[in-house]
């Protein structure tokens, strides 16, 4: 235990001191193995060290300057220890892919909490963990697109809804507004459930000026995704994938700009009743 504290304290140190370490799958696991089942710390310390450049990639992708980056290197280092603890070695994901996702979102948690513009509340940030903690359970599992209708209901048993959902992406998203692009997917041809509930509502309440209003006051790149992916001014129902062709951005953008749309849209119809 004493040797596993050492790593914590001089791991912020680390990163640019340690050589890199390269591991094979086969190691990899074996390390695993012997840290999660014989609760081997030297094990878990090979691990970090094999992992510490992920680390300084992750903080100089977000920081601004020097001196951020070595803030955030301290946040990235404890998700590392964290990410090694929860990976699920047994299943055929990479864990530097996972460990990536993990150190990614700890900072950027980090930077929301530390925000002077966006406010959380105590809901806030105890919806903003349960979000994390999802992202990065599919993230263990391989995915990396995670359809909304598996997020609302994987959150459901934590007491989210999808509006809880969307306020969070909001927040987040309007910090972090460029996210990276990630490998794409092959095109998805039907809307998924939350999808359909809206469409819905678009077309029960067609007439209806509140509605309108609110998806009036959209940006412009909002409220044309909107209009194509819900067939709405004549549009006919576009994928995401086929938004993400016209504006030449990734497929995961769109989902995001619709996400941050679709709560707009329910916060200006909220605010009006």
């Amino acid at each position: 235990m004493e040797k596993q504290n050492k790593t914590i304290v001089d791991g912020v140190f680390a990163v640019k001191k340690s050589k890199k370490i390269k591991l094979s799958k086969k190691a990899e696991n074996e390390l695993f193995k012997n840290y999660h089942e014989n609760n081997d710390f030297e094990a878990k310390e090979s691990l970090v060290n094999a992992n510490l450049g992920l680390i300084h990639i992750v903080a100089n992708n977000i920081a601004r300057n020097k001196d951020e980056a070595k803030e955030f290197v301290q946040e990235g280092f404890l998700a590392l220890q964290k990410a090694i603890d929860n990976f699920d070695y047994k299943r055929k994901v990479r864990f530097s892919t996972y460990a990536f996702a993990c150190i990614e979102h700890e900072i950027k948690k980090y930077i929301l909490n530390q925000n002077k513009y966006i406010k959380l509340t105590k809901k806030d940030k105890s919806n903003l963990e349960k979000w994390i903690d999802a992202k990065e359970h599919f993230a263990n599992l391989g995915v990396e697109i995670i359809p909304e209708g598996e997020m609302v209901e994987y959150l459901r048993k934590d007491g989210l809804d999808l509006k809880d959902i969307r306020q969070i992406e909001y927040k987040f998203y309007s910090i972090f507004p460029n996210e990276s692009e990630i490998d794409e997917f092959e095109s998805m041809h039907s809307l998924d459930s939350t999808d359909l509930l809206f469409k819905d509502e678009m077309i029960h309440q067609a007439n209806n000026e509140i509605l309108q209003a609110a998806i009036d006051k959209l940006s412009e790149k909002e409220r044309d995704v909107i209009n194509k992916k819900f067939g709405l001014k004549g549009e006919r129902p576009h994928t995401l994938q086929e938004i993400a062709d016209i504006y030449e951005v990734s497929r995961e953008r769109i989902r995001q700009i619709k996400a941050l749309a679709l709560f707009k849209i329910e916060r200006q119809i909220v605010n009006k009743i």
